[in-house]
């Protein structure tokens, strides 16, 4: 069921504008299975083993780049979308993917599927897959809010920052009040609700 509703995001809607619509994440096809690279985090409360996302990216997985300049990742197209917008996974990265639009990084996604670990990708100031939403909103601020697309109360998105020309931050806050999806990229793509769409 995950693979028909990513391949329905290959009808490319209009992007939604965080200000107004409300947005969401599906998990593409082609999530990836495998472990992060470790290396030293930034910022107070971040853990410490762990590489950090952050609005530019995470390590050499940079937002505006091209795929290619991702080194040590291997960035693989999956194949499934249109030409202009595809998605790319790295075995590598646990429950992790692009969106590369004309041949750019816009956006690098983790999240959590049942049957997998959570993805351990995590921010500099520590909020991942599985903090609370009391953890995001204690570390950022201000923060705009979107109803979540498919789920009711209390599940929303929260945007921190985020652009056309800057790169921001979108925490998807399940049912249950914790993170069940983490973005970082250049609008309006961070706002994507499945996959290129």
């Amino acid at each position: 069921s995950l693979i028909a509703l990513a391949l329905a995001g290959c009808d490319r809607a209009a992007a939604p504008d965080p200000a107004a619509d409300p947005v969401e994440t599906a998990p593409p096809s082609n999530a990836a299975a495998g472990e992060p690279a470790a290396n030293e985090a930034a910022g107070p409360g971040a853990a410490p083993a762990a590489l950090v996302l952050s609005p530019a990216g995470y390590d050499t997985i940079r937002i505006g780049a091209s795929p290619t300049e991702a080194e040590g990742y291997a960035l693989t197209d999956d194949g499934s979308y249109e030409e202009s917008c595809r998605i790319y996974s790295s075995d590598r990265l646990a429950n992790v993917y692009a969106i590369v639009e004309d041949g750019r990084v816009m956006r690098l996604s983790a999240f959590h599927r049942p049957d997998a670990d959570a993805a351990s990708l995590r921010t500099d100031r520590g909020i991942g897959v599985g903090s609370t939403e009391a953890e995001v909103r204690a570390a950022y601020s201000p923060l705009r809010e979107q109803p979540h697309h498919y789920v009711g109360p209390p599940a929303k998105d929260l945007y921190f920052g985020g652009s056309e020309q800057e790169p921001g931050l979108r925490f998807e806050i399940g049912e249950d009040g914790k993170v069940s999806a983490l973005h970082a990229g250049l609008m309006p793509v961070l706002g994507y609700v499945e996959g290129c769409s």
